[in-house]
């Protein structure tokens, strides 16, 4: 049965299949010992998806944990509950950890090895994983990674802010915090923004979403929804999406990155209500998304 006007092409209590990558050193510095402590309670409140507004359920297929020596001693916590100790050597600095290169290996290496992988989680709120994140959505993964609320701010184009662009789902610091008791001070009031000089204002850069913005969706479904007509279609895969619009301005943002500005499966929502009347969302048996044609418009 259609679920938020999606068509469910799967069985319904199917789990998504997702690995889960911890950078240990990073999020003990950001929660201390009640992140260590409450192992049980914030993996079962990843496994129910929570943190996904459709709630739905993942079945850890990988359970890998990053972290330098000093924390080894931590090992066999782990290890009872399911996770495989990876140990990063320190490379950049004393006391500093490899685990963002590590974690970048293994999430494209499960990508490639785990054919039925619908989702890589990474528990790390260093935001050096963009690359990796339009790896696994350009091979058809959902990417998840964690955002510190209080460093997010949309109106100025911050580096939490475009991180958070390119997650298709992300978890909050306070949020995964409150699972298991974490608190935090107030966050520090930002200061204004400095006036514009009277004579020689700053010159404006033009942040990525308003190329997101610029882009014609309307347009853009008229042309998938010819080429259905024309060539007797109904479920409509990534590939032949990208390959009627990538000519259309705007599909690609100015660092080269298709889907104008979001991800895939936010593309395909904003094609739906450009015309819902014929189109909707379909979902795979390996819970990836596609697009439905539901025949031409009778206004047409």
């Amino acid at each position: 049965m259609p679920e938020d006007g999606r068509t469910a092409l799967w069985s319904l209590g199917k789990r998504r299949r997702s690995a889960l990558l911890v950078d240990f050193d990073n999020l003990i510095g950001v929660y201390k010992r009640p992140f260590l402590d409450n192992i049980d309670a914030w993996l079962r409140w990843l496994e129910t998806g929570q943190f996904d507004p459709k709630r739905l359920r993942r079945k850890f297929v990988a359970r890998r944990v990053y972290w330098n020596t000093e924390n080894d001693a931590h090992r066999q916590t782990f290890l009872r509950h399911g996770f495989e100790v990876k140990l990063c050597r320190a490379i950049r600095k004393e006391k500093a950890s490899s685990a963002d290169f590590d974690i970048t290996i293994d999430a494209i290496e499960l990508s490639h090895q785990r054919g039925r992988l619908d989702e890589v989680i990474i528990l790390s709120f260093d935001t050096d994983f963009s690359s990796v994140l339009l790896h696994l959505q350009l091979d058809g993964r959902t990417g998840v990674a964690m955002i510190d609320g209080d460093t997010l701010d949309l109106m100025r184009d911050t580096p939490t802010a475009k991180y958070m662009r390119i997650l298709d789902l992300s978890i909050g610091k306070r949020e995964f915090g409150a699972v298991f008791g974490a608190t935090f001070g107030e966050a520090p009031l930002r200061p204004a923004a400095p006036p514009p000089a009277p004579v020689k204002p700053a010159p404006i850069r033009q942040k990525p979403s308003a190329v997101a913005q610029a882009f014609d969706f309307v347009a853009a479904a008229g042309k998938i929804a010819s080429a259905a007509a024309h060539g007797g279609l109904v479920y409509i895969g990534k590939e032949r999406v990208r390959g009627i619009v990538n000519k259309l301005a705007g599909f690609k943002d100015g660092r080269g990155w298709p889907w104008a500005g979001h991800s895939y499966e936010k593309f395909l929502d904003e094609v739906v209500r450009a015309r819902p009347q014929q189109f909707e969302i379909g979902k795979t048996n390996n819970g990836g998304v596609l697009l439905v044609f539901k025949g031409a418009a009778s206004s047409e």
